[in-house]
Parts: C-alpha cells; sequence; structure tokens
C-alpha cells in the first residue's frame, strides 16, 4: 500500500526526512546554487556556534554548583536563586544538545517568496531544506521574515535573562536591580555573542518579488534594524512566470516575453539599482554577488551571516538557462 507506507513515514518523527527528495529544479540552476552554497555556509556556521554555546552553559553551570558549595545556611535565597538558573541552563544546554527531536536547533530558518524557489522546492515530494522553511505569498516574505525573527528572540529571551544572571552571581556581582533592567529583555539590547543564540533568518525570493512587488515590505524590514538576511535571487526576468522584464533587467534586454526585434524594443526602463536604494537605509550591509564567482560568493556569505548590526542585502545573479537561451553546463559560468 504506497499510500500507508507515505502516511507511517510522515507520522514517524525520526523518519521525518525520509520524503525529502531534493530540488526539482533544472539542472545547472544557478538559484539552486545560490542557495546550496547559502545554506552550507550557514549550517557549517551554524554548527560552530552551537559547539561554543554547549561550551559555554557547561561552564556556567559547573561554575555555578561550585559557588553554591561556598555558600552557608545564611544564603538561603541565593541558594535557591542559583538552583532556578542552573535549572534553566541545563533546560537551554538539553535543547543545544538535541531537545525533543535529538536534532537540536536549526542553523538557519527561511521565509521564502513564491515563484521558482518554491515551485522547485515544495512541489511534492521535492524538499531540498533540513531546516524549518515555509513559502509565503510573493510580495510579504520579507515582512513574514520579521515576524518570525521577532518570535524566535521572543523564546530565547529566558535563556540569555539566566545566562546574564549567571555570569553575574559567579562574578559575585548580582544585583535586584538586573532583574528589572532584564524584565523588558528584548534583541535590541542582545549583545552580538547573545544574538547568536538565534538562527540565521533567511528571506529568499525572485528579482521580481524583491525589486519589483515586495520592494515596499523590503524597504521597510531595512529601516526596522532587525538582523534579518535577505537573498535575492536574481535572474533578471520573472523566470517563473515565463520571462517578462523585471525592474532587475537591462534596458533592451531579450526574455520570451520581452523580445527585441523589428517590432520590438524590449525593455526601456532603466535598471532599478537595489544595491544602491538598500544602502541608503542605516546600517545595512549590501552585497552583490554571482554564483559563477564561487569564492567571492562564500567569503561574502559569511561576512553575510555574522553581521548582526542590522539587516542584509545579498544580491545574487543566478543566471536561469531557459530565459537567457544558455546551456545547462554553462550556467555556473555566467558572471554579470
Amino acid at each position: 500500500d504506497p499510500g500507508g507506507d507515505l502516511k507511517r513515514m510522515l507520522l514517524d518523527r525520526d523518519n521525518y526526512y525520509a520524503i525529502t527528495g531534493g530540488h526539482g529544479a533544472c539542472r545547472g540552476c544557478g538559484e539552486v546554487t545560490a542557495i546550496r552554497l547559502m545554506m552550507a555556509a550557514s549550517n557549517a556556521k551554524g554548527t560552530k556556534r552551537h559547539e561554543q554555546q554547549q561550551a559555554e552553559l557547561e561552564q556556567l553551570i559547573t561554575d555555578l554548583v561550585a559557588k553554591k558549595e561556598t555558600l552557608t545556611s545564611a544564603d538561603a535565597e541565593r541558594v535557591a536563586r542559583i538552583d532556578t538558573t542552573i535549572g534553566e541552563l541545563e533546560m537551554a544546554l538539553y535543547l543545544l544538545e538535541g531537545g525533543p527531536t535529538g536534532k537540536g536547533p536549526a542553523a538557519t530558518v527561511i521565509a521564502n517568496s513564491t515563484g521558482c524557489s518554491s515551485v522547485y522546492a515544495s512541489t511534492m515530494p521535492f524538499n531540498p531544506y533540513n531546516d524549518p522553511w515555509v513559502n509565503s505569498l510573493f510580495q510579504d516574505a520579507q515582512a513574514l521574515s520579521k515576524g518570525l525573527f521577532e518570535g524566535l528572540a521572543a523564546q530565547i529571551v529566558p535563556t540569555i535573562r539566566a545566562i546574564r544572571r549567571a555570569k553575574a552571581e559567579v562574578a559575585d556581582a548580582y544585583e535586584p536591580s538586573l532583574e528589572a533592567e532584564d524584565q523588558y529583555l528584548r534583541w535590541q539590547t542582545f549583545t552580538p555573542e547573545e544574538l547568536a543564540y538565534l538562527p540565521t533568518m533567511l528571506t529568499i525570493g525572485g528579482d521580481g518579488a524583491t525589486y519589483d512587488i515586495g520592494f515596499g515590505a523590503l524597504s521597510r524590514i531595512l529601516a526596522s534594524g532587525s538582523p534579518v538576511k535577505a537573498m535575492i535571487l536574481n535572474t533578471g526576468s520573472y523566470s517563473n512566470t515565463g520571462g517578462q522584464a523585471s525592474t532587475a533587467s537591462y534596458t533592451a534586454q531579450d526574455s520570451d516575453l520581452a523580445r527585441t526585434g523589428k517590432a520590438h524594443t524590449g525593455k526601456v526602463e532603466s535598471r532599478k539599482e537595489l544595491g544602491l536604494i538598500s544602502a541608503f537605509h542605516p546600517n545595512v550591509l549590501v552585497v552583490q554577488t554571482a554564483t559563477s564567482m564561487q569564492m567571492h560568493f562564500l567569503r561574502n556569505a559569511v561576512d553575510v551571516i555574522d553581521y548582526t548590526d542590522g539587516p542584509v542585502v545579498i544580491d545574487v545573479y543566478t543566471p536561469c538557462q531557459t530565459e537567457q537561451g544558455i546551456g545547462d553546463s554553462e550556467s555556473f559560468n555566467r558572471g554579470e
């Protein structure tokens, strides 16, 4: 019973990824190459972060236990506070080491705009992501990423509060006023090390979804200061719907639904310089790269993941063989 097998696979948490079939994109797709490189970099960085955080939590627990042993019955209130803090840190450590699923926290959370990246990634049985992934409307994945980031940050606040309290206890510097200060703790006052407890919040969209219909949403997120990473899969056209010109297309560009020739002049408008526009927002890191420049891409991908002073725009030229008339084996060699 194939249907019964599929149902059992879906219900079996240990085999959760058994139905992951990779992507359903064209061979040599520039978008897939960009996503693969970015996810590889993010997961490598995330694994390293989690190892360092486990070591930090283990050391804090050890130090708190040692501190408690130096206290007397006159310090009953402090002992109780240390016991509470140890319990909170042990829970955080449990979640880092695996948690209820045994898989631990994700290195990356992805909010994806409808387009090619949703068609080849979410049509059953294809799913190239092992990290949390949600597909949103064409125009609002950026806003969704902001909401997801705020929710994830709120979830991690108790852990950050416990870490701060633990460090104060170990240093014999605890003051009740610290609790009052941290009562309304939000991610805006996290240190870079504390922000690293959050996964990389990545929103992905094509140039049509980002340069055009989602441009207003992107601008709002860039103005918010949230450390969200916006990756643009820039094919220079609306690849998923036939090849119409987008504002990322070049003047007179030829694609399936923006022809040039005796009767048509192709696109007449100038290209929107999204990198310059994004850079005018405060504290925004802007990267423009291409999948054909692999070392340039990877070096900047690491900078994108590490940047926490504000949002990031990484505009990646991702050739579309169908729309640009190039062979599958040539798309990886094409730079803008």
